[in-house]
């Protein structure tokens, strides 16, 4: 069996808590993934898709511009970025029935509770 590797895997961290954005980028390097670009504002989104469309984006779902969900939708409408179908793992704490709704309705793909796992993500 091969091992999981993410080498050829860009993501964007979106995380206004650095300890938690040094846990997620040493998680991911460990898996083999040394394309980690880290942000933690909603600039941070539309800077890093101007200058090249991550593979993956994994962000805090309540972010100090707004909630995530709300980035989502401007995602998948096209008004962000040049792939509005890339996948998107929200993270949350606590990931209450209200904030699982509204990020899924949304058009994310997966919601984490925070702490964050390796196995979790």
């Amino acid at each position: 069996m091969s091992e999981f590797k993410l080498d050829r895997v860009d993501v964007l961290v979106i995380e206004p808590n650095r300890n938690t954005s040094n846990s997620i980028k040493n998680i991911l390097t460990t898996c083999g993934n040394p394309n980690i670009q880290i942000g933690a504002h909603e600039l941070d989104i539309q800077q890093n898709f101007q200058l090249r469309m991550p593979d993956l984006m994994i962000s805090e779902y309540d972010l100090r511009d707004g909630p995530l969900d709300e980035i989502i939708k401007n995602i998948r409408e096209g008004d962000y970025g040049t792939n509005p179908f890339f996948p998107i793992i929200g993270l949350a704490e606590p990931a209450s029935k209200n904030v699982k709704t509204d990020f899924y309705d949304a058009g994310g793909d997966e919601l984490i509770a925070k702490p964050i796992t390796p196995k979790a993500l």
